[in-house]
């Protein structure tokens, strides 16, 4: 029976390798963070050792007529540019997977975020057929869509997330405040109390004033998000500088919507 999952591809970094104590859903997650973890590191090799031998890679984007394009790619021309020198690292960062699972079949859909270095390039969704050999789960075909923004309705619940996470990661202040309403709230639930954070948003952006002070080099990572009518609930990882290196922590967030704008905001802090 096929079932459909939604995993969070960050919690299996800590994996070591694979085993048979491993469900089949956190071998295939971990096939594909190591695909892109290669892709980082200019590492051919480590890409290479979870694409099946005559793996296929197809894109589909628009042209300037907005007629949608199909274009096939090739596997061999991608290794070789993933390990010929170039200056920026090749960043794609990938959200919201979802897992098809039939046996020794797979497919996986998930959204991406391309960065050259720390700079935006384009963005879509990865599709890959996945298979099952020797223990192993390998990609036999890549299918991705590009787009310039993927911001969508800026008005949605969607479009609302992704542009506060954009002017967060940004430390706009200013643009964080354009997105609440005037009597947004912000509160957050730790293990033991319920506590509110800002009420209105001259507070908020105050409120944020004061974070962006003391916490340096902060940066916030969707990692799945479920949209129900104005309301989208997400899981987040923030990561910042301490004194001793890059520290980290997730929590779940509720954004809820009105007349365009995040008019209440949640977080479940772990």
């Amino acid at each position: 029976m096929k079932s459909t999952i939604l995993i969070i591809f960050t919690q299996l970094v800590t994996l070591s390798g694979f085993s048979q104590n491993y469900t089949d859903e956190e071998m295939i997650l971990k096939s594909v963070n190591r695909i892109f973890d290669g892709m980082r590191e200019g590492d051919s090799a480590k890409v290479s050792k979870y694409l099946y031998r005559k793996a296929t890679m197809l894109s589909n984007s628009t042209n300037k007529e907005g007629v949608p394009v199909l274009k096939k790619g090739s596997v061999n021309k991608w290794l070789v540019g993933i390990a010929s020198p170039h200056d920026e690292v090749w960043d794609e960062r990938i959200s919201n997977i979802k897992i098809d699972l039939d046996g020794q079949v797979a497919q996986v859909w998930m959204d991406y975020e391309f960065y050259l270095g720390n700079e935006f390039h384009h963005c879509g969704s990865d599709g890959f057929q996945m298979i099952k050999k020797y223990g192993e789960w390998k990609v036999l075909s890549l299918l991705d869509t590009r787009h310039e923004s993927c911001i969508g309705d800026p008005s949605s619940a969607l479009g609302l997330l992704k542009m506060q996470v954009k002017a967060f990661n940004a430390a706009d202040i200013e643009k964080m405040g354009q997105n609440v309403t005037d009597d947004f709230v912000y509160a957050y639930i730790d293990a033991n109390s319920l506590i509110k954070q800002s009420e209105g948003r001259d507070a908020f952006v105050s409120d944020m004033r004061g974070y962006f002070e003391n916490v340096k080099e902060v940066k916030s990572e969707i990692l799945n998000y479920t949209v129900v009518g104005n309301t989208i609930s997400f899981k987040e990882e923030v990561s910042w500088q301490g004194e001793n290196g890059r520290l980290s922590a997730e929590s779940m967030g509720v954004y809820q919507v009105q007349d365009g704008k995040i008019s209440r905001a949640w977080y479940f802090i772990q």
